[in-house]
């Protein structure tokens, strides 16, 4: 196709355009709301981010306490996007107007019968009404159905898997997805996926506490699963228990504390989600291929063209 002058020139005030709303300064989230607004260019991101978990009653949903907070404090030491968790109420049921709000969310727990024989459910944390649930309740279920197909947040449910062989929780948490969403499925994430490359280059996922929970025969499963819609991936399905492995809090039973390639996983899972979907506010930012995708003319403009004359074909002569 031949392209006009006015085209090209079209094309390239969008790109300008686009170049100069990556350097707009970002302004602050209203307080206790999560949300986030970033700019930049690809890896050079920056902005700001807040973010939460979900408060549950399928299991102990305060569970690895302190593992957001580590990747909050991570994130801020080591990019420029400025990250908290200083949500309103600390933690998000599904059916709190601020999900809707939320780009990222996170969910875990561990197997309920873990749970139930601790009496974990009483303990200073404390639950939905303090007691298990088999699934979630039908609004819970509308509105995470509304957050994940419509707004197309991004979920991560994150197995605390002390017991992991059983994996009752994951088994559990798919089934709430399949009730919510029953028209995808949960499928491979390939390791070439841009969640894998988009801050930090990474071949694949990274190691979590599942070395340890798993024993001597942990499975051979070098990826994760998760649930996309129409290509964009709106779940993450971890069974690697990556929350466990961002504690902060060091425990005399483990014999590791810190995996920074669990954390450097974590800040790409955050870039994908504040640049992706309906919530987040990304319009100043450009991803790191956006000029790689904007096309280059390679015949010459139609307005430029010289049509033959008679005395133009004599001076050719």
């Amino acid at each position: 196709m031949v392209q006009t002058v006015g085209a090209v020139l079209d094309g390239l005030d969008d790109v300008v355009e686009k170049l100069m709303l990556g350097t707009a300064e970002v302004p602050d989230l209203p307080k206790g709301e999560p949300g986030s607004i970033v700019t930049g260019v690809g890896p050079d991101i920056r902005g700001v981010f807040r973010f939460g978990r979900v408060l549950h009653n399928l299991s102990d949903w305060w569970a690895d306490a302190s593992s957001l907070n580590a990747l909050a404090k991570w994130i801020n030491e080591r990019t420029r996007i400025k990250t908290d968790m200083n949500v309103e109420g600390g933690a998000m049921m599904l059916t709190d107007a601020n999900l809707m709000k939320s780009p990222l969310l996170f969910m875990t727990g561990h197997d309920p019968a873990l749970v139930k024989s601790r009496n974990l459910m009483r303990g200073s944390g404390g639950g939905v009404g303090g007691k298990l649930a088999k699934r979630l309740s039908d609004a819970e279920a509308a509105a995470l159905r509304k957050y994940l197909v419509e707004k197309r947040g991004f979920l991560i449910f994150d197995d605390c898997g002390v017991n992991a062989p059983a994996q009752a929780m994951v088994r559990l948490f798919l089934a709430q997805l399949r009730r919510v969403m029953p028209e995808y499925q949960v499928e491979r994430i390939q390791n070439d996926h841009e969640i894998y490359s988009n801050f930090y280059e990474m071949g694949g996922p990274p190691v979590g506490f599942d070395i340890f929970w798993w024993g001597t025969r942990p499975p051979k499963r070098n990826y994760l699963e998760g649930v996309s819609v129409e290509d964009q991936l709106v779940s993450l399905v971890v069974r690697r228990d990556y929350m466990c492995a961002m504690e902060a809090v060091s425990l005399p039973t483990r014999s590791v504390h810190y995996s920074p390639e669990v954390y450097r996983f974590m800040t790409n899972v955050v870039v994908y989600a504040i640049t992706h979907g309906e919530i987040a506010d990304y319009t100043r930012y450009i991803p790191k291929d956006f000029l790689a995708k904007q096309s280059i003319p390679t015949s010459i403009p139609g307005s430029t063209r010289i049509a033959s004359t008679p005395l133009l074909d004599r001076e050719l002569r």
